[in-house]
């Protein structure tokens, strides 16, 4: 194991990019902040690339490319603000794992924090070691703790799948409050700090949360990890899956139905004014790369984006740990106050059991206190009052609905003094377990 690094050294450079890289020839991006964007440095050339670290070290972080880069990219500038794609990518070499502290956005990790992250990550590699892994390559972030673990997969959206499901199992298995797993490092254009460089996460002054260097700990000899050893992992430390029901109607589907247009991305994200530097057609979904993160505006583009699906289905991701629970219904929320609030009523919702039966649905409630209940059969009419049907009258509620003969107003009234409510002439009554019909004509 290398000893602590305290200061630049040229030749910790040249043994990271060789044991990354191996080597051979292999082309490779040094990339970093300029400004609000990233720019890339491509070159074969490792003591070019060590220069390059060497002028940049401890005035802005520093990072590599993880696997090997198609030869074209070759062709790019210097300072090229085209950085490496997931689809740039020849191979996969590397299985990486990041063992970062759970703490405040945009500061480094404490003594404390620094070595939780160290044993986590020793307590998994050993796990691992049981389950018949081979020894990982291992190396410090400045904050945290990585392991690298030698592959040899193509790069495809197959292998991208079972790399995004090793990473979420592990994570699930070791990451807490405490030392988180970082969720988002399966990509195939993964960038990760250079090692012997210095992280500038934090104020330059804090003897409590110094800017260490990133580093080298130990290498060790290519003994691949197979499919089946991932599979294992993925079968025996993933989180559990819902099981086979009714499929969730999609947020893109509801408002397909409501209005029969699909959602219009580009156009929600102008209305807000949130910036786009790129618009990026995938497989099976456009990708549209923020010029920052809204979350953190430090977080730069190509970090940040968002996703609009073939099947409707809508995404937001951030590269950036502190961010891994800003999804898409984070976003939204933070940009439409009324659509947190129906979230938040869902939530308190989720607790009621939906059952049909002779074409009326059902609402089971076990315990429940009937203010709480009068409260959230409200709340339910309310969110689904779209179109309206229900109006006010005269002081009371009245709803809207057609018979054989034509329209009529039916009346929902309080039966004074009975502590009971009338909903289309079915009585709402305090009880135990109690069940709830909804006149069909309330909008679902």
């Amino acid at each position: 194991m290398n000893e602590p690094l305290f200061s630049f050294d040229r030749q910790h450079i040249l043994d990271a990019l060789n044991c990354l890289h191996g080597t051979e020839n292999t082309l490779i991006e040094v990339r970093h902040k300029r400004g609000k964007g990233m720019v890339g440095h491509f070159s074969p050339d490792r003591d070019y690339l060590a220069k390059i670290a060497e002028f940049l070290n401890g005035k802005v972080n520093v990072y590599v490319t993880l696997n090997p880069i198609m030869p074209l990219l070759a062709e790019l500038d210097d300072d090229s603000t085209e950085t490496t794609k997931n689809s740039d990518i020849a191979f996969r070499r590397w299985a990486f794992l990041d063992f970062d502290p759970v703490r405040p956005a945009d500061t480094a990790s404490t003594s404390e924090q620094y070595e939780l992250a160290r044993l986590r990550a020793e307590d998994c590699a050993a796990a691992l070691s049981e389950m018949g892994w081979p020894l990982p390559t291992g190396a410090y972030s400045g904050n945290g703790t990585h392991l690298l673990y030698p592959v040899d997969f193509d790069n495809n959206p197959e292998t991208d799948q079972l790399f995004k499901a090793l990473t979420e199992a592990i994570a699930h298995k070791w990451g807490d409050d405490v030392v988180g797993v970082d969720r988002s490092v399966h990509n195939a254009g993964r960038i990760i700090k250079l090692y012997g460089t210095q992280s500038v996460k934090g104020a330059e002054d804090d003897p409590e949360r110094p800017r260490r260097y990133s580093q080298l700990m130990s290498s060790q000899p290519r003994i691949l990890v197979t499919e089946a050893q991932m599979r294992e992992v993925i079968e025996s430390w993933g989180e559990v899956k819902r099981g086979p029901g009714r499929p969730r109607k999609t947020d893109y589907e509801a408002q397909a139905t409501q209005t029969g247009k699909p959602f219009d991305m580009a156009g929600w994200l102008a209305s807000h004014k949130i910036g786009v530097q790129s618009v990026e057609q995938e497989a099976d979904h456009v990708k549209f790369v923020l010029d920052h993160c809204v979350f953190n505006s430090e977080h730069a583009a190509k970090d940040a984006a968002v996703f609009l699906y073939d099947n409707g289905t809508r995404g937001h991701r951030c590269l950036h740990a502190s961010c891994s629970n800003n999804d898409w219904k984070a976003l939204r929320a933070k940009f439409e106050p009324a659509y947190e609030k129906r979230q938040t009523i869902k939530n308190e919702l989720s607790g009621l059991d939906l059952i049909v039966t002779d074409g009326k649905p059902l609402l089971q409630v076990n315990n429940c206190d009937q203010h709480d209940l009068t409260l959230n059969v409200l709340r339910i009419i309310a969110d689904r009052n779209n179109p309206p049907t229900i109006f006010q009258r005269s002081g009371g509620l009245v709803i809207l609905a057609t018979n054989d003969a034509g329209v009529k107003l039916v009346q929902i009234g309080v039966e004074k003094g009975s502590g009971s409510i009338t909903f289309g002439g079915i009585v709402f009554t305090p009880a135990w377990l109690l069940v709830i019909r909804l006149v069909v004509f309330v909008q679902k």
